[in-house]
């Protein structure tokens, strides 16, 4: 946090000094500043300016771009929020709050119109208006810049602009998603991505968010500095800094030692340790999804037998209580309990080997298969304990027979091995969601990412789900596709971990609820 620092000078001449420290003006004026004994020597820039307040967190995973509308990391994302600003914003209730538009209306299901802030700027001067809104949605929807959020705007049939603070958006049917789906949508400037390219633009990024694109050197750092112009004010961190530090012990290490400020996927066998360092607070959020996803297109796994099969055979309360202590619980299926439309009915599948070997010999699999699962070395992206999570995995699904092997796979590269095809098996996450179309649409229906499974009846129903605006009758049809997709088994349905972050003491930040490191109310006393 930044203070003011007032320097009191007493010397021997004290009644002219005394008289300008008690004037109502708080800085002496300049021909007041010289005294016969004062020294001719300048003021240090310390005592002239404030001190920097540099504020620095760890990632599990480096970033490939900056530019959210190119890359769907979740580092990127972090970045891309304290870059770049949206027209809506979720709060800490998750609840829909004006950002760059200051109010919006639904006048009829398939309309949707913003009314943006006057007078709001990119930091490159290029006025945030409603053609820089057109565009950049317009950006994402063109097939050629090969953007995967396109998807998230599929249902949208155009953006108009009637005046340069409104913007228009026409769905092609209801889509009652779409004002979450805006929380993601940032706003970038049309001049300097034309000029530079989307590839160049990605990787030195302009926008009119909190802070201020510095430097991104791959493999070290992305440093961003404080937008003094900010429309909101300017924050009260000068520079953030973004540091991968893959290993967890490395993570915590350095958050002890005041090398860095927070950290995420704080690994549960030292929760207590932080817990208990008068030099650092712990703040925790709920729903960071672990699950095991199946290539249901090619043998084994295309049979719904086999895959229910490996639900049976997993005991994943036995992973949560050894490896995660109590800071996970299993999945009742692949939705969250927070979501809207979450069925109170279903349960976890209960870990039950005979049954397992029993579907798997009806499907004609007796003596078991092979199976190759994937994951990063140092773990998944906002879990821990990954690489014992799998192993635990293959032990456990070695007792009916199905004989594992680890496929330790890149970060850098796993999720193009993920688009294209390549897994047989695979440890990924997703972070607690209240809206269930920004998931469950992405994870399962066929014309989103599916790559690895189709449900013609799921589609329909998610189909439905998004156009449905009335919110009862929407919860009623979620409800239906969380039965179907338990049925189903798509996954081996793992747990939700509580996501713990390591903040120093001196830090005021808490755990964002959408798993999204917004940096914009971070304070620090230095």
């Amino acid at each position: 946090m930044k203070k003011i620092v007032i320097l009191l000078l007493v010397m021997s001449m004290a009644v002219a000094l005394f008289a300008i420290g008690c004037s109502s003006n708080p800085e002496p004026k300049e021909d007041q500043k010289e005294t016969a004994e004062k020294p001719d020597v300048k003021s240090s820039p310390e005592e002239e300016t404030d001190k920097e307040v540099v504020l620095v967190v760890a990632q599990t995973r480096d970033v490939t771009s900056l530019d959210y509308a190119l890359a769907a990391q979740t580092e990127t994302l972090n970045m891309s929020s304290n870059i770049f600003d949206t027209l809506v914003r979720l709060d800490e209730n998750y609840n829909y709050v004006p950002w760059l538009a200051k109010s919006w209306d639904n006048p009829d299901p398939n309309t949707w119109i913003f009314h943006l802030r006057d007078g709001i700027e990119f930091t490159n001067g290029e006025p945030v208006n409603a053609e820089a809104v057109k565009y950049s949605l317009e950006r994402i929807m063109d097939p050629e810049v090969k953007s995967p959020q396109a998807w998230r705007l599929k249902l949208v049939d155009k953006v108009e602009t009637p005046d340069a603070n409104t913007v228009v958006v026409k769905t092609k049917e209801p889509y009652a998603a779409l004002i979450n789906i805006m929380t993601l949508m940032f706003v970038v400037p049309p001049g300097a991505v034309e000029e530079m390219g989307n590839e160049n633009f990605a990787q030195n990024p302009i926008g009119s968010g909190p802070f201020v694109f510095e430097k991104f050197v791959s493999g070290e750092e992305v440093v961003l500095l404080a937008n003094e112009n900010y429309w909101k004010g300017a924050p009260k961190i000068d520079k953030l800094v973004f540091r991968p530090i893959s290993e967890a012990s490395t993570r915590v290490a350095a958050l002890e030692t005041g090398e860095v400020d927070i950290i995420g996927s704080v690994p549960p066998n030292r929760l207590d340790d932080l817990k208990k360092n008068q030099d650092v607070n712990t703040s925790a959020k709920t729903g960071i999804m672990l699950y095991m996803g199946l290539d249901t297109f090619n043998p084994p796994l295309d049979n719904v037998k086999v895959r229910q099969a490996v639900n049976y055979a997993l005991d994943v309360q036995a992973i949560t209580d050894s490896i995660l202590l109590g800071t996970a619980r299993p999945m009742a299926g692949p939705a969250f309990r927070a979501t809207k439309g979450f069925n109170e009915d279903i349960k976890p599948y209960p870990h039950d080997i005979e049954k397992a070997k029993q579907l798997l010999k009806e499907a004609g699999y007796e003596n078991g298969f092979e199976l190759k699962l994937s994951t990063p070395p140092q773990g998944v992206e906002g879990t821990t304990n990954t690489m014992e999570v799998a192993q635990a995995i293959g032990a456990q699904l070695g007792e009916v027979g199905i004989k594992v092997t680890l496929d330790i796979t890149d970060p850098a590269t796993q999720f193009e091995r993920y688009k294209n095809k390549e897994f047989q098996a695979y440890l990924f996450t997703w972070d607690t969601q209240v809206e269930p179309d920004r998931y469950l649409y992405s994870l399962f229906h066929s014309q989103a990412r599916g790559y690895y499974y189709k449900n013609e009846q799921v589609d329909a129903l998610l189909d439905e789900g998004r156009s449905t605006m009335d919110q009862e009758a929407r919860e009623d049809v979620y409800n239906e596709v969380h039965k179907l997709l338990y049925e189903d088994a798509p996954w081996g349905f793992l747990y939700n971990q509580e996501a713990y972050y390591g903040i120093r003491a001196n830090v005021d930040y808490e755990a964002p609820v959408d798993g999204i490191m917004f940096m914009y109310n971070a304070e620090k006393d230095e």
